[in-house]
């Protein structure tokens, strides 16, 4: 069913209830989202400036070595999509919870449909990014696995 732009949709209470809690998890959802961007983007800068630690099997010292982009470019640049994508799944996670708020406080209808629009959005992103996870995997899986199977038969 289709709603055109002269119709509207009211929210019972038990909807209003259950948009609440949805808010509230979304919320949470968000901070510790935000914590993990944090801690992402502190590795993801570290491992620029800091390198790895290669082992020397004589003295048993983990000495740290400098690294540079183009020595781990390809495990930085992963992570550098990785740490946006999420920062903007949860942006737009965080412009639901404020907008919703809102609406609800000053029972804004154009408020709540523009914190929808954001979930949404939100959610897409979440999608695209499960998604290209998943095609990732699969590409890779196809790749090694032949190579897999080979060592594991030859030996």
């Amino acid at each position: 069913m289709e709603i055109t732009d002269n119709q509207s949709v009211a929210l019972s209470g038990e909807g209003i209830a259950h948009l609440t809690t949805a808010r509230r998890w979304a919320s949470f959802l968000t901070i510790a989202g935000f914590i993990y961007v944090g801690f992402s983007a502190l590795a993801f800068i570290t491992s620029l400036l800091g390198g790895r630690s290669v082992p020397v099997p004589e003295s048993g010292i983990m000495p740290s070595t400098l690294t540079t982009l183009p020595t781990t470019s390809g495990y930085n640049i992963g992570m550098l999509i990785v740490t946006a994508v999420w920062c903007a799944c949860f942006v737009y996670m965080r412009r639901f919870v404020t907008k919703s708020r809102k609406a609800l406080l000053n029972l804004d209808s154009n408020e709540l449909t523009e914190s929808i629009s954001s979930l949404l959005i939100s959610c897409k992103i979440y999608v695209i990014y499960t998604l290209g996870s998943l095609a990732i995997a699969l590409l890779l899986g196809i790749i090694f696995l032949p190579l897999l199977l080979s060592n594991i038969l030859n030996n």
